[in-house]
């Protein structure tokens, strides 16, 4: 919402046309149906409505770039897209509107630069899709379903749901003695349908011949030549084939973002783990594609400081990832709490089974009086078997900041020998005045002991307002890498809860206390939201 009700977005969008609401005008509609959301009255005026399909057909025309730049489309996509994702809410809508509103917000948001939101829109709608009924009992709606799951980016279910659409369709032909229903009224769906799977085998697998594939079928769907009808099919096939084309050079299998040397398990890791991930974010391929690259071996200090859900926890799995693949050493992933660390191992772990690699377990920051007691009572050796066990290690150890702490002061060779590759969420912490101190000590030392070897200090941070510095700080020669970006992905709307009492309303009950009475005062409660143009509405509760 900060975003979408920023008048410099609202106006590029706009682009100065004619018959259209004034930018002022249409952020002050926007936050008033934001507010009204709010307040669960969610129908969405009309002529808004008629303006957001404005912005988005005329942000889909190619031609339109002699008047849009690039950037405005993007603008225009934006902003059409927030207000389908508000329509959403309107209950007047039935299955088939709720569809394509939820294609055209999750479209607008995937063109738009708002990738997250995309995601968020299939997972919202994803019980309207139908898969097990027959293709002809949703025939009509068909296509926009496919290419809205398409858009959630679900591997795991998109590959069912894409084989049991096409054998349908597929059973549907040998009905009428076809090879395919290219040449009757339901060939345009069905070239969506084979086109999107294509599209999505090339996503997830890399496979360059199916995206090859994917645009010359999802071009002659947009083109009418399979089917002369279904314009909501041939809709989708444009955006797809423009997905296509954006996805060529914004995927995981992208030369230009992942070094071309690195093992395709890496990439198979994240397209086919959990969560999936087939392109990148803004912030991501702009880092990616920085020179030099983070990959290089020349890149041995590292600032990433962007915004929660800017992408910079993928990034780090990344490069973690590429070093387990690539090096013979292990990874030291420090969090600041052990509720994050177990959020972290979690999110590691799907994407190492790919690569037949593990995290470490959970373990508590201190070894336990038993554990001592095991080992003799030397404090040293019940941490070290962790380390020197006779089964090989974890390829990667999510730790706190005071359990390296504690490695290294027993033994900071063993800790250096084991790990090539040490990562820090949460980076900012160490301005904390209680465990800031720790942190800060465990990377001042790191950094001291590493300066003159290949180990890779990475921090991560999203409030970090001295990155600069810390770049300066921790780099052996010359300034670290630092990348900073503002990009945010999510939709955001700031609220403040608060209750007031109403002293008008005073009851009162005797009290065996030592006061003869006691008053009781009802509250009530005050949501304040506050809007990107600065203004704060009050809602009463």
């Amino acid at each position: 919402m900060d975003r979408a009700l920023n008048l410099g977005l609202l106006a590029g969008a706009l682009g100065g046309q004619q018959g259209l609401p004034t930018p002022e005008d249409l952020q002050r509609r926007l936050a008033d149906a934001e507010v009204q959301l709010f307040r669960r009255q969610t129908t969405i005026p009309d002529d808004l409505l008629e303006t957001a399909w404005y912005l988005h057909g005329i942000a889909s025309v190619d031609q339109a770039q002699q008047l849009y730049t690039v950037a405005r489309q993007r603008q225009a996509f934006a902003v059409s897209a927030h207000v389908f994702d508000m329509a959403l809410a309107d209950p007047r809508w039935g299955r088939a509107d709720r569809i394509i509103l939820g294609f055209a917000a999750a479209i607008g948001y995937r063109r738009g630069d708002r990738d997250p939101n995309a995601t968020a829109i299939m997972r919202r709608l994803r019980d309207g899709i139908s898969v097990e009924p027959p293709a002809l009992q949703h025939i009509d709606s068909l296509a926009v379903e496919a290419g809205l799951a398409l858009i959630g980016f679900e591997t795991r279910t998109l590959f069912g749901w894409f084989a049991s659409w096409r054998r349908q369709l597929h059973e549907l032909s040998q009905l009428v003695e076809l090879p395919d229903l290219s040449t009757t009224g339901y060939g345009t769906t069905h070239a969506v349908i084979l086109g999107g799977e294509d599209l999505l085998h090339y996503l997830a697998r890399g496979n360059g011949d199916r995206l090859a594939r994917a645009r010359e079928r999802l071009l002659a769907a947009t083109l009418g030549q399979w089917g002369p009808g279904e314009l909501a099919a041939r809709w989708v096939a444009f955006h797809l084939l423009a997905l296509a084309d954006e996805a060529a050079t914004g995927s995981v299998w992208s030369p230009d973002l992942l070094p071309p040397d690195l093992p395709d398990a890496v990439r198979h890791a994240f397209t086919l783990g959990s969560p999936p991930v087939l392109t990148l974010w803004s912030p991501q391929k702009e880092l990616l594609t920085s020179d030099p690259s983070p990959f290089s071996s020349q890149v041995r200090r590292m600032v990433l400081s962007v915004p929660t859900s800017g992408g910079k926890t993928l990034v780090a799995q990344l490069l973690a990832l590429a070093h387990l693949e690539t090096g013979s050493t292990s990874v030291c992933y420090v969090a600041p709490t052990r509720s994050l660390c177990r959020e972290v191992r979690r999110s590691m772990a799907s994407r190492l089974r790919v690569l037949q690699k593990e995290t470490g377990p959970d373990r508590p920051d201190f070894p336990s009086f038993d554990e001592i007691l095991r080992q003799g009572g030397d404090i040293w050796d019940a941490l070290i078997t962790e380390i020197g066990a006779d089964e090989p290690p974890p390829d990667v150890e999510v730790l706190t900041p005071e359990r390296l702490h504690h490695l290294i002061r027993h033994d900071a060779d063993a800790v250096l020998n084991r790990f090539g590759m040490f990562i820090f969420d949460e980076a900012q912490l160490i301005k904390e005045s209680s465990r800031g101190f720790t942190l800060e000590s465990v990377i001042a030392y790191l950094h001291h002991r590493t300066r003159d070897t290949e180990h890779r200090i990475i921090l991560l941070s999203a409030a970090m307002g001295n990155a600069a510095q810390i770049a300066r700080w921790i780099a052996p020669d010359g300034p670290a890498t630092l990348f900073e970006s503002q990009w945010r992905g999510p939709r955001r709307l700031h609220a403040l809860f608060t209750t007031e009492p109403l002293w008008e309303k005073t009851t009162w009950e005797r009290s065996r206390g030592i006061f003869p009475f006691r008053l009781f005062y009802p509250l009530k409660g005050t949501v304040c939201l506050r809007l990107s143009d600065g203004k704060t509405v009050r809602l009463p509760i």
